[in-house]
């Protein structure tokens, strides 16, 4: 009997339980700039990141900030459209680039972007092996200053970390010349272009 009880208890508490399903989630903030940075709660009550998800027939990309990536190469090579929905029909990228040592910058007539690469060692570790120094500049932002480490993904991807690795801050993709890059966060793809070299002891 105090078996049959204990069985039965168990069961009436899982029964209590709603079965969690997953679902589309908005920013803390509470509203959507782009309709993409959105995150995904997937079964087990984890946002997906860094994967594929199939839904309602669609398979969509979460970047390593944990949003629907638009715009920009999956770190397996596929190609996501502007609707966040991965396009297997765009041939499938299978490169080793790497951001040069350099300046790139994005400009509008209001703002100034710039990721400025430095590196440390000859990548034989493959994480934190270089750091990434973001300068915004315009109406919003006056000298604004981010530092990240840089940690290779694969493939032409690689993670902008913060300085002690645990927090993935962007998303970033190469091109195969090293000349562009794609910044995703949040969403949001920016395009960044080669702008100097930097030279640095």
């Amino acid at each position: 009997m105090k078996r049959f009880l204990t069985v039965l208890i168990a069961m009436v508490m899982l029964m209590s339980i709603p079965a969690m399903a997953g679902e589309w989630q908005y920013p803390e903030y509470g509203y959507s700039l782009t309709g993409l940075e959105t995150r995904y709660l997937k079964d087990d009550g984890t946002f997906a990141c860094g994967e594929y998800i199939d839904i309602d027939g669609q398979t969509y990309y979460f970047d390593v900030t944990s949003s629907v990536m638009a715009n920009n190469y999956t770190h397996a090579g596929h190609w996501v459209n502007e609707n966040g929905i991965v396009d297997y029909s765009v041939p499938k990228r299978t490169i080793d680039a790497y951001p040069k040592a350099a300046v790139y910058s994005y400009e509008t007539e209001t703002e100034y972007l710039s990721l400025s690469f430095y590196y440390y060692d000859d990548y034989e570790d493959g994480v934190s092996i270089a750091s990434v120094e973001q300068y915004l500049t315009g109406t919003d932002a006056r000298g604004f200053y981010m530092n990240y480490n840089l940690a290779k993904i694969g493939n032409g991807t690689y993670a902008l970390l913060n300085n002690t690795n645990t927090v993935f801050s962007y998303y970033l993709t190469v091109s195969e010349d090293g000349n562009t890059i794609r910044l995703s966060g949040d969403g949001i793809t920016t395009i960044y272009i080669f702008e100097k070299e930097l030279i640095y002891s």
